[in-house]
């Protein structure tokens, strides 16, 4: 298998902004926030590529980015991660998501974007790299800002298959027209209701139930549902797997979707089997959780 791992998706930056909170504005009844610490982060897609660099897999950054000042912060944390870029300018912004942290609390989260509407570029570009992946695993990371439009995932699908390469896919939203025939599907228990059109209950039968209808619909192999306190499902073929949750203290969930796909990747391109994979994926969602903000995990953390 070749083992560079591809990650397409919406690419993001996480800044943050953090102080103390002594006393409340007189112009206006909001917290005045004492700055004291302001760092950025790799968000959305980069934060998959960033957890599989961590975890010291090779891999490559597909996706947009303005051409703004942010796109040149892009282009230094990726540098610094490891992760080979592979992203592409277009006439939007670079997205950012900007937190205020006071007292170990977010207060307030300022979006910066604009949803790309190019997919004559994105698949463009795309084609001229995807041929590296071949025999391999590429990781879509949909966070719904543009990139993953049903024509340029159908294009992407269509060419992955060609080259045998696996396309995993974090959804978003309730077109999954646009991840048919995709190796492996990753959505968390709302995603799926969202899918389904109406609130599912997180028990053992419903998710098996409504999964196996998404399953066959879509012609999906895999499906991995995360349903957090109670863990996941793995649903594939006629088997069915039920993993308990690791989570001892959750603090934060911000990107623990993206470190579940890239430790599942991680596994199966160390050889480990689909379950065996579930498995550490489940063990590495119980460690980020407790990590402030949007974090990556280790190799040592996850004790291999």
């Amino acid at each position: 298998m070749n083992k560079n791992v591809l990650v397409i998706g919406d690419v993001m930056i996480d800044e943050y902004i953090s102080g103390a909170v002594n006393r409340l504005s007189p112009e206006a009844p909001v917290p005045v926030v004492l700055v004291q610490k302001e760092f950025s982060v790799l968000g959305g897609a980069a934060n998959v590529a960033n957890n599989l660099s961590a975890l010291n897999v090779d891999c490559s950054l597909f996706g947009f980015k303005g051409k703004d000042d942010k796109a040149l912060l892009l282009n230094s944390l990726l540098k610094e991660a490891g992760i080979q870029d592979l992203t592409f300018e277009a006439n939007v912004s670079t997205i950012t998501k900007t937190r205020i942290v006071a007292q170990q609390q977010q207060i307030v989260r300022i979006d910066r974007e604009v949803t790309f509407n190019n997919p004559d570029l994105a698949v463009q570009e795309c084609k001229k790299i995807l041929h590296r992946y071949g025999n391999g695993i590429v990781i879509v990371s949909d966070y719904g800002k543009g990139l993953c439009s049903e024509d340029f995932l159908e294009t992407l699908i269509q060419q992955a298959q060609i080259l045998n390469i696996k396309v995993f896919i974090d959804p978003k939203g309730s077109n999954w027209k646009k991840y048919r025939n995709a190796t492996l599907v990753k959505p968390n228990v709302k995603e799926l209701a969202d899918i389904i059109g109406f609130t599912i209950n997180n028990e053992d039968s419903e998710i098996v139930k409504y999964g196996r209808e998404i399953m066959n619909s879509y012609s999906i192999d895999y499906l991995l549902i995360t349903r957090s306190e109670k863990g996941m499902t793995l649903l594939y073929k006629d088997e069915v797997l039920h993993i308990h949750s690791e989570a001892k203290d959750v603090y934060d969930v911000s990107g623990a979707g993206d470190t579940v796909i890239a430790t599942l990747v991680l596994g199966l391109i160390e050889g480990k089997d689909i379950k065996d994979a579930v498995h550490l994926a489940n063990v590495a969602a119980g460690i980020v959780v407790g990590k402030f903000g949007t974090a990556a995990i280790n190799r040592e953390e996850l004790g291999i």
